[in-house]
């Protein structure tokens, strides 16, 4: 604190400003040099060459992909952007992709592989699923701001027929904020039915630099 006479009032603020700039940028200095170090001895710690096999020790404390007895198999089918898979009571398995698209695959010659694809909603779209229910053998698909059910209303069982089960996540000012990134993770991102009868459903964030 200065307690010069007022004629004096100004020199003493310019010191205690520079004295508070100096201490400033030396301890930016510092954190910067101990940042260097850390970087430097972690560095110097890494072996030149990793052991080119695991010790017998260390495989059996690696966890396993698979236990024995159980065999991976690639389905062949030719299909992209597939970001969400699941299966029906039946054995069928529903996929939605990147690009919108929703597909139904099949095993139709019992060799327990789906081989069978048949692409129950063609339209591309920015508004992609994330996350699929299968309730009453019917695919849920959880979509921005709303949960889309197909429907197989001719009996050959593939959705052929959409319908809204619940619509309106997003409040309509913040979906046009230009502050927010607008991105299609920043809606709904899960999907999960309540012992209630309620569908509970998780939101992304628009804001993520502002948590508020």
């Amino acid at each position: 604190m200065c307690s010069k006479p007022d004629s004096m009032v100004s020199h003493c603020v310019n010191r205690e400003s520079f004295r508070e700039t100096w201490m400033k940028q030396h301890l930016t200095a510092l954190a910067v040099c101990a940042v260097w170090l850390h970087a430097v001895h972690a560095a110097e710690s890494i072996p030149e060459k990793q052991s080119e096999q695991p010790s017998d020790s260390t495989r059996d404390r690696m966890p396993r992909m698979l236990l024995p007895g159980f065999t991976v198999r690639e389905l062949p089918v030719k299909l992209t952007s597939l970001n969400n898979v699941e299966y029906a009571a039946d054995g069928r398995l529903v996929a939605g992709g990147y690009d919108g698209r929703f597909h139904l695959l099949r095993d139709s010659d019992g060799d327990g592989l789906k081989e069978r694809v048949d692409t129950f909603w063609p339209h591309t779209s920015a508004n992609y699923p994330v996350g699929i229910v299968v309730r009453d053998g019917d695919p849920h698909f959880m979509l921005a701001d709303e949960i889309v059910r197909f429907r197989d209303t001719d009996g050959n069982l593939i959705p052929d027929k959409r319908e809204t089960v619940v619509k309106g996540f997003d409040d309509p000012e913040l979906a046009a904020a230009p502050y927010l990134l607008h991105r299609r993770v920043d809606g709904a991102m899960a999907i999960a039915p309540g012992p209630d009868g309620a569908w509970y459903v998780s939101m992304g964030n628009a804001g993520p630099t502002n948590g508020y």
